[in-house]
């Protein structure tokens, strides 16, 4: 009777053929990721006509501030110049106007060491965007008045139709 020469496969040979199929489908998926990366890289310059970022020479934001009771404006501010003012105690009505196609902007009033910002006029391609606030001035002091382009992306001091009271006594300190 002849025997059968039935000689089991070593171990090494299929821990050798299952790295070598371990390392051919690694290859496969890294072949398929570079090739997804790449598509994406190419892909990802598609513009949009929606979206349109205006530069800060482009935003026209202008400042109004009055004194109720007075017709002439207390200060007139734009980008270029922030103005100064000693304001005396009272209420004063602060107008910012935005023109139609003008980039995005908003107002900063300095007293001393505190700044208060106001909420954004954004970019209108229809109408004129105007945000008027009540400043109540407890106190005669120097208010400076800053406008400037863009969206401020803190907490805003002030809103449309808002009021603000600067130069409050704090008693709690004496």
């Amino acid at each position: 009777m002849e025997q059968q020469n039935n000689k089991p496969d070593k171990l090494t040979d299929k821990a050798f053929s299952r790295l070598m199929i371990t390392s051919v489908l690694g290859i496969l998926v890294c072949i398929m990721c570079l090739c997804m990366t790449t598509y994406a890289w190419f892909t990802g310059n598609v513009s949009s006509g929606n979206n349109e970022i205006k530069s800060a020479s482009e935003c026209l934001l202008s400042v109004s501030v009055y004194k109720d009771g007075e017709e002439e404006a207390v200060a007139n501010v734009d980008l270029e110049n922030a103005v100064t003012r000693v304001c005396d105690e009272g209420v004063y009505t602060v107008t910012l106007t935005l023109p139609k196609e003008s980039a995005s902007g908003y107002l900063v009033l300095t007293v001393g060491d505190d700044a208060y910002y106001t909420d954004y006029l954004y970019r209108s391609d229809s109408t004129d965007q105007t945000l008027t606030f009540t400043l109540y001035v407890e106190a005669a002091q120097s208010v400076t008045f800053t406008a400037r382009w863009g969206i401020y992306s803190g907490t805003c001091h002030v809103e449309n139709n808002g009021t603000l009271t600067i130069g409050a006594i704090d008693y709690s300190a004496e």
